[in-house]
């Protein structure tokens, strides 16, 4: 969704951008309820140590300060419903900065500032920022959202994916992704990869390379070679269209400003995707998903699979879900690849539903960090539980 609204000059990689023109209506926020700033105040302050600890030491401080901050927090209350708070409101402040904002702050974000980041307390400058770009940052948190596609992601995938092939990796392969963003995660057999153990696959002419580092004793399997994909489409909501400049950049100020090599691997795949982008559905997965998998050639393997989507689907919805793949199971072979976080657990879990002449097994492969940033390969082959539907 292109941001819309009165012109400017203003700098946006050299060019202009969209000036946002919504009206301030914040500055009387200070009399919003005492428990809804507490809400958020705890919200800010989960985000810090939860998320950021460990991957982003700016957005984990500033985080922290806004959290005792009742000016900034009303500001974040303008936030679009159902929508990560935090994430949105740190991406605007990312989005308007790369966008060619001056002011002092930008010396503490390391995708910015060239000669590294500044020391010191970052706050004072972000609150400065943040009070001079309200009606900016306003308009942004009111309507995007928290849309990312994080392609280190696919060094997890394809161990998975070698193991759902398993014996017939000869054969033609369907790929459905569920949740799929802008789709560049539906392209994992064009990148190439190197892992910590020192192997390698795919083409080592790829424009995107990626790695991960192997954690614990067993190896992750890889593909015998790079599979002839004969079906490819990704399903979500709201997906992010790359020919979408705005899109596009909204898309990069999602990636934190430590996880500089995580941007360039998401330009990279970008860059490639212009020239033959992924087919993605644009609905309710549930809904187009029957008439998705209908429409799938039978002498293919097919492979549905999610990476921290089914987090956001309500208990219902992943009911259904799971109810339409074993619907489908039941009458073809199929494998089910889900990458989701692990309650109470910082990781994420990797596994395997496989149906295969009715018998269903489900089988945990790895755990992994949730950016593909390593992985711990966890099974050797054998499946945890089987039943026959």
């Amino acid at each position: 969704m292109a941001l819309t609204g009165k012109r400017r000059k203003d700098t946006l990689h050299g060019d202009c951008r969209t000036r946002l023109t919504r009206k301030n209506n914040t500055r009387g926020h200070t009399s919003l309820p005492m428990q809804d700033l507490d809400r958020l105040s705890r919200t800010f302050h989960r985000f810090a140590e939860q998320e950021c600890a460990g991957m982003s030491a700016l957005y984990e401080s500033l985080c922290h300060s806004l959290a005792e901050d009742r000016d900034l927090l009303a500001i974040s209350a303008n936030a679009r419903l159902g929508q990560p708070v935090p994430n949105l409101f740190m991406a605007a402040v990312h989005w308007l900065l790369l966008a060619g904002a001056r002011h002092a702050v930008t010396d503490y974000y390391p995708d910015i500032n060239s000669e590294g980041p500044a020391r010191g307390d970052s706050y004072p400058s972000f609150r400065s920022f943040c009070r001079d770009r309200i009606d900016d940052i306003t308009a942004l948190i009111s309507t995007r959202l928290v849309q990312t596609n994080v392609v280190r992601r696919c060094a997890v995938l394809l161990p998975a994916f070698a193991v759902a092939m398993g014996r017939e990796q000869e054969r033609p392969l369907s790929l459905v992704e569920i949740g799929a963003s802008a789709g560049l995660n539906l392209l994992w057999d064009r990148y190439s990869y190197t892992y910590s153990d020192e192997r390698r696959w795919g083409d080592p002419n790829s424009p995107v390379p990626l790695s991960s580092v192997i954690r614990g004793s067993l190896r992750p399997p890889l593909p015998e070679s790079i599979p002839q994909v004969v079906f490819r489409v990704g399903l979500d909501l709201n997906p992010v269209d790359i020919s979408d400049r705005y899109a596009v950049d909204w898309l990069r100020a999602l990636v934190w400003p430590e996880r500089v090599d995580e941007a360039r691997m998401l330009e990279d795949a970008l860059e490639m995707a212009k020239d033959d982008p992924p087919e993605i559905l644009a609905g309710d997965a549930l809904e187009l998903l029957p008439e998705v998998l209908q429409g799938i050639p039978s002498d293919s393997t097919l492979c549905l699979y999610h990476t921290n989507t089914l987090n956001q689907f309500p208990s219902e919805a992943r009911e259904r879900f799971s109810g339409l793949v074993e619907e489908h199971g039941s009458v073809r072979d199929l494998s089910l690849i889900s990458v989701e976080g692990r309650a109470g657990h910082h990781h994420c879990a990797v596994e395997l539903t496989q149906y295969r002449n009715g018998l269903k097994t489900n089988r945990r492969l790895a755990d992994n960090d949730s950016h593909g940033n390593w992985i711990q390969w966890l099974e050797s082959g054998n499946a945890l539980t089987g039943s026959k539907d």
